[in-house]
């Protein structure tokens, strides 16, 4: 196919689909011609309708059972956006009807799920075929750390130590979602999470990775009482800008006070300066210019150098991939990035996932005030 329109056929029209969409109607090349999702027809009519699909076009699926053949008739990718659990079935399904498939954020939420869908893609050479789209590889802050990383580490020497935070407030939707969004069927708060390894392969150009602990906790009793709402990481990684025996630690919350809602990640160079990269939640980055941003800190926590970087939101960029994708062009999301982006959640289910969770009030809340304990906002103004 050459510059031809692009049809989409959509498993799902919910979260991340809705943010998704408004970048497919910008993008010329590409039209969303099909859906399928749990509800009938009739209930979703008027919002089926705002998007231009009609009866014909969407299709009433049960969970767990192969997809209409008529869902695949007539289209050119198939779009994988509904829970993580079902992923890996669609992605198959999707390719053996000779479609291209692209899936967000998981390909199965189990190693075994994982392999068959890896080792079924391999066997049939369709890497060309498939994309996997992860949101924080993409962020205009993760796009332009490895320059950094570059300048500082000839300056300053190699990155010694890193910290993730990613503590997310308290929502209404994340509250109504929370009785499958932390079971591991849909791979729990560590697979919703999985973004920091993300920022690590495609920004700080990690090649090797290892878990080498996970503590999980209860950070938010009503988002679910026995499986964690928090997790602290341990990782070791090896990569040109990090030092021998580099370890990161990784924070993830969600359901947090907004006092501590914040994302980044920091960098800490031989000489104990600190780059930091203060990302921004979804909806600001859609809604406005501002993307974040990043700062050199000394090693008394005083400002060297910032900037705000601008570009694509990453759904626009999402959508500049699909229209990639589907014209043959090359995808630069290969197997093995997948492999290093998955390999510590494995490890996390091998050894972790049974761990009791910590409850005590005083253990929570050092977990959320300790990575915060030199946090300073940003020096610039949102745009």
């Amino acid at each position: 196919m050459t510059n031809m329109t692009c049809r989409i056929a959509s498993i799902g029209d919910g979260h991340w689909f809705s943010r998704l969409y408004p970048s497919l109607q910008k993008k010329q090349g590409i039209e969303l011609y099909k859906i399928a999702g749990l509800s009938r027809y009739e209930k979703k009519k008027e919002f089926l309708s705002t998007l231009g699909i009609d009866e014909s076009r969407y299709f009433s699926v049960t969970p767990n059972t192969p997809l209409p053949e008529g869902f695949f008739e007539g289209v050119d990718i198939v779009y994988v956006s509904d829970p993580n659990e079902f992923h890996a079935a669609h992605i198959i399904d999707a390719l053996s009807h000779g479609k291209k498939a692209v899936v967000e954020k998981a390909i199965a939420t189990n190693a075994e799920d994982y392999s068959r869908v890896i080792e079924y893609i391999k066997s049939n050479n369709l890497e060309s075929k498939f994309y996997l789209h992860l949101h924080y590889a993409y962020k205009i802050l993760t796009l332009n750390l490895s320059s950094l990383l570059k300048k500082y580490t000839t300056e300053y020497g190699k990155v010694v130590s890193s910290r993730s935070v990613f503590f997310e407030k308290e929502n209404e939707e994340d509250s109504r979602r929370a009785t499958w969004l932390f079971g591991l069927d849909n791979g729990g708060i560590f697979l919703d999470w999985i973004h920091p390894f993300e920022i690590y392969l495609k920004g700080a150009l990690a090649d090797a990775i290892s878990l080498d602990s996970c503590t999980g906790y209860r950070v938010n009793q009503k988002y679910h009482d026995s499986l964690p709402t928090g997790i602290h990481e341990v990782v070791s990684m090896k990569g040109r800008f990090f030092s021998e025996n580099f370890k990161a630690e990784i924070y993830i919350a969600k359901g947090v006070v907004s006092s501590l809602a914040h994302k980044f990640v920091d960098f800490t160079f031989g000489n104990n300066y600190t780059l930091r990269l203060d990302y921004v939640d979804s909806d600001i980055e859609f809604t406005s210019m501002y993307k974040g941003v990043w700062t050199l800190y000394d090693d008394k926590f005083h400002v060297l150098e910032s900037g705000n970087p601008v570009g694509k939101n990453t759904a626009e960029i999402f959508a500049d991939k699909l229209y990639d994708l589907c014209q043959g062009r090359s995808i630069d999301f290969s197997i093995d990035d997948a492999n290093f982006i998955f390999s510590p959640y494995w490890k996390y289910l091998e050894k972790f996932k049974y761990l009791p969770i910590i409850k005590d009030s005083n253990e929570v809340k050092n977990f959320l005030e300790l990575p915060l304990a030199t946090y300073l906002e940003p020096i610039h103004a949102k745009a």
